[in-house]
């Protein structure tokens, strides 16, 4: 029987994890909750952790199935090499008031992205051409890939073209005119590079996650042949590129792990106004125990992942120690604030 020592409010657990070179490490996942505080007024104090804390996820989450938006990546990852930071939740008007279009944005420290949200168009025969239609009114719109640019490109009788694999569960993508005409437009844009015509080709707009399948993420996945499959399976490919394990949306993936006490500012998924308030600034230290050894390090903040819904923020810290061969060694784990490391030492 394993002992972990987790004197803190939050969730945590541990993986046998492997490198693209075969060896095997042990890691540990810290997942701290908090609340997100009420909209429109800056808080007075910290965050404040949630009565009911999520556990360290274990297993990819959609939306609604495995063909649909990724709402939760799995934790048994060795490492990211920066941080992934992803929003569940949807576009809210100021005040409930019905608009035709709207601009989200959401930043952390020196990270921010936009996503300009459209009312529902479809793209209508006129003299110069296909043109979108006018928005219709919305006070909500939900903030998943289905809505955002790609898709699978379908012709009046019904009949399947071409996908976007990109986004496969996107829409908008038509390969021809008569495919396009009187069909929708993506309701997510990014600002940088609106649609103009059925035949422009952006990028998905959106802050949700990236599902491994998808060729922006699979790419960094690795050779699967038959070497690997002879010589390797089910370890990871010798090729297999860090990038990989992180999830988020490229322009939400940062170069290195956060801080924690950055500041965040959340304008657009709340009919009261933007949400701001600063990371808690929390560090943990792990050891690690085995037979023979002790090792220890601080835990990376490689995960923050804003749930507008639920009202929370979850913040998912990591570290990993080599089993040097052998996971039977492997006896515990202690993890504390790293103001309490005397603790563990």
């Amino acid at each position: 029987m394993k002992f972990v020592h987790n004197p803190t409010p939050f969730s945590l657990d541990y993986f046998v994890t492997g490198d693209a070179r075969g060896g095997q490490h042990l890691t540990a996942v810290l997942s701290a909750t908090f609340l997100l505080p009420a909209a429109g007024a800056y808080p007075h104090g910290p965050l404040q952790p949630a009565a009911r804390q999520k556990s360290v996820s274990r297993g990819e989450r959609f939306t609604a199935g495995p063909e649909s938006s990724l709402l939760a990546d799995q934790q048994a990852v060795l490492f990211r090499p920066g941080c992934d930071i992803a929003l569940y939740g949807k576009a809210r008007t100021p005040g409930a008031v019905p608009l035709t279009e709207m601009e989200t944005h959401l930043k952390v420290g020196s990270v921010e992205k936009r996503v300009r949200v459209y009312g529902d168009r479809v793209w209508k025969r006129r003299l110069v051409g296909l043109t979108p239609s006018a928005p219709e009114a919305f006070a909500e719109m939900p903030l998943v890939y289905e809505r955002a640019y790609g898709g699978r490109s379908r012709y009046p009788r019904g009949q399947s073209g071409g996908l976007d694999t990109r986004n496969p569960v996107g829409i908008g993508y038509y390969e021809s005119k008569r495919a396009a005409a009187g069909q929708p437009l993506p309701n997510l844009e990014n600002p940088g590079a609106l649609i103009q015509r059925y035949t422009d080709r952006p990028f998905a707009a959106g802050y949700g996650l990236i599902s491994p399948s998808w060729p922006s993420r699979a790419r960094y996945a690795g050779t699967f042949d038959s070497f690997w499959l002879a010589e390797r399976a089910p370890r990871y490919p010798r090729d297999i590129q860090p990038r990989f394990f992180q999830a988020a949306h490229p322009d939400l993936q940062t170069l290195n792990p956060l801080r924690g006490d950055e500041k965040v500012c959340l304008t657009g998924f709340s009919h009261e106004g933007t949400i701001q308030f600063n990371l808690p600034g929390l560090e943990f230290l792990c050891r690690c125990v085995f037979r023979s050894r002790r090792d220890a390090g601080a835990m990376a903040l490689d995960g923050l992942y804003f749930d507008t819904e639920a009202g929370t923020v979850e913040l998912v810290y990591r570290a990993s120690f080599a089993t040097q061969g052998n996971t039977q060694e492997f006896l515990g784990l202690h993890v504390v604030h790293s103001a309490d490391a005397e603790s563990v030492a």
